[in-house]
């Protein structure tokens, strides 16, 4: 009877220390964790090895693609878990779910811009209605200039000659290539890129050589032009432009030198553009 009783407890005791498999996740003899059917689950994410090998997710990460997501969860339907912005709209999956926007839809609601550029934007993501301004692309023109900063005296040397500020600071512009994200501005035949974050842009430098051949002065002018600002509307903005005289090539350069215009300096001004 003693011996039937010793037996009992040892069968008992190998029995506790086994599951049937039937609980979810659990972990083995080892410490690594296992799921229902009781294949090895590394990275304890719900997923088996084996079936991470199929999606060609990481067994050892429970989140391959780093976006807040278990490989699970996206598995699951929500998204795509080797991408982590599945629709490529800049936002990453979690975010889109924190925005109540779809993972799998760059524009949410439909209204021609992205889920990502609406949120840089500060607009509504879910309604259509909802949409942030896109500079309308034409000839805007720059005016009302009021100047901010003459570090070289060029406006009032060349007002002494009858120029006006405009001679060296194009006056009027295209706007090409737009979207809500950015656009291009193209002066002189040449292009600068303007990223665009809520209302307001910042434009890449932009080189233009320019002559003045009037009045007493035949010059060269080698010109960087900065030009930032904010869009109102799609066809008016409020823009701050500062040009870099960089160089100087005639025979009146020295004469610009005598009045105090020193070169390479910087002017800058205000202005309204209007389409």
């Amino acid at each position: 009877m003693r011996r039937f009783a010793l037996f009992f407890l040892f069968f008992s005791g190998c029995a506790s220390s086994h599951s049937d498999g039937k609980d979810g996740d659990i972990s083995n003899d080892s410490g690594e964790s296992t799921v229902e059917n009781g294949e090895l689950d590394t990275d304890g994410d719900g997923l088996s090895d084996s079936q991470e090998n199929e999606l060609g997710t990481d067994p050892e990460s429970s989140d391959t693609d780093g976006d807040g997501l278990s490989d699970l969860e996206e598995a699951n339907g929500e998204s795509d878990p080797l991408q982590s912005d599945a629709d490529s709209d800049g936002l990453n999956d979690s975010e889109e779910l924190a925005a109540n926007t779809d993972p799998n839809n760059a524009d949410s609601d439909g209204d021609g811009a992205d889920d990502g550029m609406e949120l840089n934007a500060d607009t509504d993501p879910n309604d259509p209605d909802s949409v942030p301004i896109k500079a309308e692309e034409g000839d805007w023109l720059l005016s009302n200039a009021n100047i901010l900063q003459d570090d070289c005296n060029l406006v009032s040397v060349l007002g002494t000659f009858g120029e006006d500020i405009f001679a060296i600071l194009p006056e009027d512009y295209s706007v090409v290539n737009s979207s809500y994200d950015k656009f291009e501005i193209e002066i002189s035949s040449g292009n600068a890129n303007c990223p665009v974050v809520q209302d307001a842009f910042d434009c890449d430098t932009l080189s233009i050589v320019e002559s003045i051949n009037e009045s007493g002065i035949s010059v060269t002018l080698e010109v960087d032009i900065d030009l930032e600002g904010t869009l109102n509307s799609s066809t008016s903005m409020a823009a701050t432009v500062t040009a870099t005289l960089a160089s100087c090539q005639g025979d009146t350069c020295g004469l610009l030198s005598f009045f105090g215009v020193n070169i390479p300096c910087d002017v800058r001004m205000s202005a309204d553009g209007n389409l």
